[in-house]
């Protein structure tokens, strides 16, 4: 079963990791088949730790990237033997904290000669909208890459947290918004409304400049993820971070009316 909205889901974005991950994958292999020679789009995976906490802004996620970093996966069991001192040691108590390991990826469209980074394809979560920490590290990023030459393509499909797109924000005409700048053109912006109650755009993904523009349609990938991770099982009426307006609410109830 469908998704009853014809564009982006916003209750898709309490299981954004798994989204995020679909529509990674989806995006690079919509995109290769329109590669020229020389060019292949690559999933780079950053390793981080987030500290969670709640403050005014609602579920506060603050990264920390490590420069090295050693994982083992946790034993079963406490083991005091394992002390290298022959002392008798308290057995503890076991809790979860508030520090989760996750996964951050990026579609990367790199030139094979040279390795080097010709389009950064940011799908954008929650962590890098909320918490001021949060913003800062994505928008060092987003300044490095195009420092460095690199066209960048920002698509945010979640409705929480402050903007950080590197176009200005668009106001009313869109609940999301997908931002492109040319790394020769990068004091313009290319940029595209979209909404939950429309399709997705198709938007240009740019190459080398002297390449023709790859094109992704997002709508249909969208709606894969959406099948892939069985979401019809949606609970629709719990309630929605920001909580959706009396219209909006109207306008939902009548769709999952049309759904039954």
């Amino acid at each position: 079963m469908p998704s009853p909205f014809p564009g982006m889901d916003p209750f898709l974005e309490a299981h954004w990791g798994d989204v995020h991950t679909t529509l990674a994958a989806s995006i690079r292999s919509a995109l290769r088949a329109q590669l020229p020679a020389g060019l292949v789009a690559r999933i780079e995976e950053r390793v981080l730790l987030e500290i969670v906490y709640e403050d005014e802004e609602g579920t506060l996620r603050e990264s920390v990237y490590p420069d090295v970093g050693a994982f083992e996966l946790p034993s079963s069991e406490y083991s005091p033997e394992a002390s290298a001192a022959s002392v008798a040691v308290a057995t503890p108590l076991f809790m979860d904290t508030k520090y989760v390991l996750r996964t951050q990826r990026t579609v990367n469209i790199i030139e094979t000669k040279g390795m080097r980074v010709i389009t950064a394809i940011e799908l954008l979560s929650p962590r890098n909208k909320i918490g001021s920490q949060n913003r800062a590290a994505y928008l060092t990023r987003q300044e490095m890459q195009l420092d460095a030459g690199v066209s960048l393509v920002e698509i945010d499909l979640i409705r929480q947290g402050k903007h950080v797109l590197y176009c200005p924000p668009i106001g009313r005409r869109g609940h999301y918004a997908i931002s492109v700048v040319r790394s020769w053109k990068p004091t313009r912006a290319e940029v595209y409304p979209a909404r939950f109650d429309a399709p997705l755009p198709v938007i240009n993904v740019p190459l080398r400049e002297r390449d023709t523009d790859a094109i992704l349609d997002l709508q249909p990938l969208l709606e894969r993820a959406y099948i892939d991770g069985d979401y019809h099982v949606l609970d629709y009426a719990e309630p929605l971070t920001p909580p959706f307006t009396v219209a909006e609410n109207r306008w939902l109830r009548s769709r999952l009316e049309k759904r039954k």
